[in-house]
């Protein structure tokens, strides 16, 4: 009898243990209010706002997701949902995904737009020795080009140069280029001196560049039409 009830009373108490188990809070769905969105190029906004991030889950269940981008170049997006957008692109899928059911995702398309205006520019060229305003279409002797960036481009990535280069119109090669890169937090603001001398005469375009490691194509920020005639 002693065996008996012990043997029961051991029974009893395992099928105890067993229900004990908690089963874990379930996500139920991911979802975005926003199916297209479109951004202009260059910024950093938070993807959940702008896409209407929506998990669904049990109470207690982590509503936290991974954030993913179709281009990591052209938009970059970090851990917390921060998106950056750093060049013109048609469109990108963004992607969140439930960190506690990788089953649970949801998807939007984000179009870039071409640069804001007031992003970047050539303000200025100057006579080396004079120190006067010189016309782009008449290039002669020693020059200094003045140009400045805005530092939201800054935001694409800590790594990014800014390039400033004189191509001919014929070609793609520059004749000459600066690169320098972002001095920290705040715009940027450069100066290049060149010889025109040191080239033929002709027609050229003063290009303003963003160099972003990763990208093989430069990204276009400002370009002005020029003339060398020494």
């Amino acid at each position: 009898m002693r065996l008996w009830r012990s043997g029961i009373g051991l029974f009893a108490s395992t099928l105890a243990a067993c229900g004990d188990g908690v089963s874990p809070k379930r996500i139920h769905a991911v979802t975005f209010s926003r199916e297209a969105v479109q951004v202009t190029v260059p910024g950093s906004v938070s993807s959940a706002e702008l896409l209407g991030l929506h998990v669904d889950a049990e109470p207690g269940a982590s509503t936290e997701v991974q954030w993913t981008s179709s281009d990591t170049i052209a938009a970059p997006i970090d851990a917390a949902g921060l998106l950056h957008a750093c060049a013109a692109a048609s469109s990108v899928t963004i992607t969140a995904i439930a960190k506690a059911d990788t089953t649970k995702r949801a998807s939007a398309r984000v179009i870039l737009s071409e640069p804001a205006a007031g992003m970047a520019g050539i303000t200025r060229i100057t006579d080396m020795q004079t120190g006067l305003p010189v016309d782009a279409s008449a290039l002669r002797g020693g020059v200094f080009f003045h140009y400045f960036v805005s530092g939201r481009w800054a935001e694409c990535s800590t790594l990014a140069l800014v390039e400033f280069a004189v191509v001919p119109v014929s070609g793609s090669n520059p004749v000459k280029s600066a690169r320098t890169g972002f001095p920290g937090r705040g715009d940027f603001v450069g100066t290049a001196g060149w010889l025109t001398r040191l080239v033929e005469n002709g027609r050229y375009v003063l290009a303003l560049r963003l160099l972003i490691p990763g990208r093989v194509v430069p990204v276009p920020l400002a370009a002005v039409p020029a003339e060398i005639r020494n």
